[in-house]
Parts: C-alpha cells; sequence; structure tokens
C-alpha cells in the first residue's frame, strides 16, 4: 500500500483541479492558482483586506480599520464616510457595526486639500434655447460625475451685456414636471457669477452620470444681446465647513462637526480619543 502524505498533497489540490478544467493552458492555470496560494499562506487576512479594498485609497478599510474603534465600540451608530468621488457603501465591510449613520463624525477617505474648497465641478452646455413673450429661457445640461457636497454659485462665460438679475431653476433630471430648486438670483457686474443666496447642501449624490437640467430666464430687453454658451458650476466636493479635523493620515482623516462639541457625547469622546492618537 502506498502511503499518502496529507500535508503535502493537499496544498496542491486546488492547483491540480483548475489543471484538470484548463484544457490546453494546464501550465499557466497551475501557476497562477500556485501563486495564490502562496500568498493566502503568506499573508494575513488584515492585509488582504488593505490589499484589496485599500488603506487610504479605494474604499479606506485600513483607516477605517484604525479610526473605527474609538469611533464607535457598542455604539448604535455609524460615521458618515466621504470619499473623493462617490460612495462605496463601507458599512457593507463591518457588518458587527450597526448602520445609523450620525453627521457629526465624519472621516474622509482619500481626499485632497483642493476637494474641500470653492471649484467648478462641472460645465453647463446649452441643449435649448426660446424666447417667449418677450422672456428668453435657456435650458443646459451637466453632470457632475463625481459626488459634490454644496453647490455654491454659477458662473457664465459670456459676461458682457448680462442682466442685473436671472430666474434660476434646477432640474434635477431632464423628465421632472418640478424644479428642486427655483428662485431669482443676482448677476455679479463684473465677473458675471451668479451666487446662491444659501448654499444647497446634498447637492449631488449617487448621481454618477445623470445630468441635471439648469434653466436660465430674463426679459430680452434687460440684455438683448445676451446669451452664455455654457455656465460653469461651482461647488465643493467634500465639503467639511463647520468641522474639526481630529486625525489625519495621509489623504485620510476624521472630523467632528465644532456645535457637536459641546451637544454630541459621543462625539466629544471620539475627538477626544482620536486626538491623542495622531
Amino acid at each position: 500500500m502506498v502511503r499518502v502524505d496529507a500535508a503535502r498533497v493537499l496544498p496542491w489540490v486546488p492547483a491540480l483541479l483548475l489543471a484538470a478544467a484548463a484544457g490546453d493552458k494546464p501550465a499557466a492555470v497551475v501557476a497562477d492558482a500556485w501563486q495564490s496560494i502562496a500568498v493566502l499562506r503568506a499573508t494575513t487576512t488584515q492585509e488582504r483586506r488593505n490589499a484589496t479594498y485599500g488603506d487610504c485609497n479605494r474604499m479606506g478599510y485600513g483607516y477605517l480599520m484604525q479610526v473605527l474603534p474609538a469611533l464607535a465600540p457598542g455604539e448604535d451608530w455609524f460615521p458618515a464616510v466621504r470619499y473623493r468621488d462617490w460612495d462605496k457603501h463601507p458599512e457593507a465591510l463591518f457588518p458587527a457595526y450597526p448602520q445609523p449613520v450620525d453627521p457629526d463624525v465624519v472621516v474622509a477617505i482619500d481626499v485632497q486639500e483642493d476637494d474641500s474648497r470653492p471649484g467648478v465641478v462641472a460645465r453647463a452646455t446649452v441643449v435649448d434655447d426660446q424666447v417667449a413673450q418677450g422672456v428668453r429661457t435657456v435650458r443646459y445640461q451637466f453632470v457632475t460625475g463625481l459626488d459634490v457636497d454644496t453647490l455654491l454659485a454659477l458662473v457664465p462665460t459670456t459676461t458682457a451685456g448680462a442682466p442685473a438679475r436671472v430666474s434660476l431653476a434646477l432640474f434635477a433630471y431632464a423628465t421632472d414636471a418640478a424644479p428642486t430648486l427655483r428662485l431669482d438670483v443676482a448677476v455679479e457686474p463684473e465677473q458675471g457669477a451668479m451666487p446662491l443666496p444659501e448654499p444647497l447642501r446634498r447637492f449631488s449624490w449617487a448621481r454618477r452620470f445623470y445630468p441635471f437640467v439648469l434653466e436660465l430666464s430674463w426679459p430680452v430687453a434687460s440684455a438683448p444681446q445676451w446669451r452664455p454658451d455654457a455656465v460653469d458650476v461651482v461647488g465643493i466636493r467634500v465639503d467639511l465647513e463647520g468641522y474639526v479635523v481630529v486625525h489625519r493620515r495621509g489623504s485620510c482623516l476624521t472630523a467632528v462637526r465644532q456645535a457637536a462639541l459641546a451637544t454630541n457625547a459621543r462625539a466629544r469622546a471620539a475627538a477626544q480619543a482620536l486626538r491623542g492618537d495622531r
């Protein structure tokens, strides 16, 4: 009877099975399988998850593993997590933590300094132009692509001959009958910018490539030659206004709402714990 050393044979079983199914390319399949087995034997689960889900990039698994113990051990909440591009639902990686999100605490992953400053986040271009009863209405479309927390202003590319005020309507989708935002805004005489009276929060989340529709209307008599070919959309991708950064590592950070430090006990405790961990 031939004795088989199971400890020597078992690590090769997956590779042999793959080779049997590989047809005319068994050598390449066995090599790939053996390499994967070697990685599994040489790395920890934590290291493999960091490689897959990122440390201070992708889903930010490594950084979240670092700060979550200070933020939510045994608590009934999860911090708000923001990425520089779009939501990646990191709560799926941490099923042991309850899911109610507390916006008083924000963890930002792979965020650059410019992401938290006002800037042009999209350019709206003309899709329709009509004049009716002495009023010109120009319709534009734009796509943010990446998530944008806050809308601040609109800046037409043509400023000469602009009216003093325009009526603005913003539709979340082209098929919407009613606008998300409708108001009259002043046109700054020099730069031509149209700042919103109040910033529009939670402006563009999880939209990816669904276009917004923007309508600008004004009496033709007030600006007979004015019709911008495009309008720059100004906003902040990751808006941390009113927050205090309590922990930072590379392009990742944790911030607590300033007002919550006096009213939210768990946010205050998290801030104290993380400040000591920097």
